[in-house]
């Protein structure tokens, strides 16, 4: 049903695909943190998409995915050349925000969902692994 909706708002002329909520959140942001895989790839489409908008704390689409251990949508916006190497308010990447999440000790399954988008990022040949962040940790630093 939301692909639907979506796809009906997206094709009004005058849709803004980029407006942003209170906490600076774009559809996108939200499509990628709940893996709405559909509606990820319909907004990518879109001509006025702007991907790589950051809410309040400098998070990306691409980061809230790494964050909620979204691999599928992890892939789509980095075929979709989202840019992985922004930082937010704390000075995190998208790959510190992937390994930070092991803190809370996930599930099995989490744990190898967020091993394969560790992966994917380090593949990139944009992604600083030695990216410090405003505390002056590194991804690794945050795996320990």
């Amino acid at each position: 049903m939301h692909d639907l909706v979506a796809r009906l708002l997206l094709a009004h002329g005058r849709i803004n695909p980029n407006c942003q909520d209170s906490d600076g959140r774009t559809p996108l942001s939200h499509a990628a943190e709940h893996g709405h895989n559909s509606l990820i790839e319909q907004l990518l489409k879109h001509k006025d998409i702007e991907p790589n908008c950051t809410d309040v704390v400098g998070h990306t689409p691409l980061s809230r995915a790494a964050a909620a251990s979204q691999v599928q949508s992890v892939r789509m916006l980095i075929k979709h050349r989202l840019i992985p190497e922004s930082k937010d308010t704390a000075g995190r990447t998208t790959l510190s925000w992937a390994v930070k999440c092991f803190e809370s000790e996930p599930s099995g399954s989490t744990k190898i969902q967020q091993c394969r988008i560790v992966e994917l990022l380090l593949s990139l040949d944009d992604i600083d692994p030695n990216s410090r962040d405003n505390e002056g940790r590194t991804p690794l630093s945050w795996a320990v």
